[in-house]
């Protein structure tokens, strides 16, 4: 079975990606006696899932046309993580930069260009990008010899990097030089460029007659800032890390010992990579890592904000994420919706910000105008519980009102509910029968009503509806891979 949708029947409440908060721009006019109550299903997630990572070989043309460009990375507390109701670390500010790039190229007519991000454990990546399951792989990824074979890398973002060996302060005896690695046991992750250099010591320890080190590999889903927590607590003895990810982390991990001279590489370079069969993609990537590798201001300021700060304080920085999550575990299954997708609305409302208002008069975390609120039955929103009951409500009502007809299509009609939650219903029923005169499926957002809405100039609902499911997706895989618990 596929690994990315055997991860939905684990999820555990998690939260990501919150982009700029927008407010719906009508109210209901009415309300159904009959709203839905039936339990929500993975359909949505499984739809989508199953849209991201069927394999695609195409180039950057075939991406802009398709609106889609699939990043596959590691969940990481440095590179990639779960901060202030958002995605934040190193790589994904990068990445976003990179998409505002990418964004200014997008053709006139196609949709709005965004990167979708697929979390996966870092012995997938790179396999998965060979497929097609993805399109650019951002991991601090080390370039390797082994590794080109396989995939192109672009210019390197990090330069000068070396693989250090760090230690728990209490190891007996101490580790000096690299010779004294021989029959110690050292903790890695699979898949890891630390793991192939380890192996190639061994070898070289074999033809020296010395025992080699003993090699084990972290479980799935155990990183680098993982395996250091561990040898601060004394858990395991031995791990290697890349220098300034080893320097960060030695800042507030008081019993770890970053070893400068016990080097596996030297002078080494990470980048990201695309296959190989995508040489305009690699180009467009390359122009912008030219404005933002290290050396660079922009380069220099994320690097400083996240390998020169305490990475400590980022830890526990999701709290108000699973609190909210565990609301809309417990509000959505009544009104027959999904908490995931509820809870991804809410970020791209208002970035879970109760205290939120628009100069439209919406207010709170769903962003709902109390007018809308009070023909749901809700007389009050002024709390987090009371506005996201009332939103669930008005998805409900929008949902079994205006898109019923679509309900043997769950992954489309959750979508139609999202945009006419953005424009209003009225709107979306427009685009809808503007489409069926057009020839596309009016049951059908992506690829359907949704190029009406661009033809229209209604960008805003086109990046609405993008924005949820790249943030729904998100959610649903890094919860499965227990990176929040």
């Amino acid at each position: 079975m596929n690994h990315c949708v055997t991860m939905l029947a684990m999820a555990t409440p998690l939260v990501a990606l919150a982009l700029g908060g927008h407010s719906p721009t009508c109210a209901a006019t009415g309300i159904d006696a009959d709203q839905s109550t039936a339990a929500p299903d993975n359909t949505h997630a499984e739809d989508l899932i199953a849209r991201l990572l069927v394999p695609q070989h195409g180039d950057l043309p075939e991406m802009r046309k398709s609106g889609i460009v699939r990043v596959l990375v590691e969940p990481s507390p440095t590179r990639f993580f779960l901060g202030d109701r958002r995605l934040e670390g190193f790589e994904a500010d990068l990445l976003r930069e990179l998409e505002k790039q990418l964004q200014k190229g997008q053709p006139k007519g196609d949709p709005p260009l965004r990167l979708v991000y697929i979390p996966m454990p870092l012995s997938d990546l790179l396999p998965a990008l060979v497929e097609g399951k993805g399109d650019i792989a951002a991991a601090g990824l080390t370039v390797t010899a082994e590794r080109t074979t396989k995939v192109a890398f672009t210019t390197p973002y990090l330069n000068s990097i070396d693989e250090v060996v760090v230690t728990s302060a209490t190891i007996t005896p101490p580790i000096r030089r690299l010779e004294d690695l021989a029959g110690r046991v050292v903790h890695v992750p699979a898949g890891s460029s630390f793991e192939a250099d380890l192996r190639e010591l061994s070898e070289q320890f074999h033809a020296r007659r010395l025992s080699p080190p003993e090699v084990r590999l972290a479980p799935e889903g155990i990183g680098v800032e993982d395996l250091l927590q561990m040898a601060n607590r004394g858990v395991i003895e031995c791990t290697v890390a890349d220098s300034h990810v080893a320097r960060a982390w030695a800042e507030v991990l008081p019993n770890v010992r970053v070893l400068d001279g016990v080097v596996l590489r030297r002078g080494g370079t990470i980048a990201w990579a695309v296959r190989r069969n995508a040489p305009k993609l690699l180009a467009a990537v390359n122009a912008f890592v030219a404005t933002a590798q290290s050396g660079t201001k922009v380069g220099n300021i994320l690097f400083r904000r996240y390998f020169q700060s305490d990475p400590s304080a980022r830890r526990d920085s999701d709290k108000a994420v699973r609190d909210f999550v565990r609301l809309a575990q417990r509000i959505a299954p009544t009104h027959g919706l999904d908490p995931y997708l509820l809870a991804a609305q809410a970020f791209r409302e208002s970035r879970l910000d109760q205290s939120a208002r628009s100069a439209r008069g919406a207010v709170g975390v769903m962003q709902l105008r109390p007018s809308t609120a009070r023909e749901m039955g809700v007389k009050d929103i002024s709390t987090i519980e009371s506005n996201v009951e009332a939103g669930a409500l008005y998805l409900a009502w929008l949902r079994d009102k205006w898109f019923g007809e679509v309900a043997d299509r769950p992954f489309q009609q959750a979508n139609l509910v999202l945009a006419a939650y953005n424009a209003g219903p009225g709107r979306v029923r427009d685009w809808r029968r503007l489409a069926k005169r057009r020839g596309l499926d009016p049951d059908r957002w992506f690829g359907g009503v949704e190029m009406v809405a661009i033809e229209q100039g209604v960008g805003e609902t086109v990046g609405y509806v993008r924005d949820v499911n790249r943030a729904y997706l998100v959610a649903r895989l890094l919860a499965e891979m227990r990176v929040v618990e």
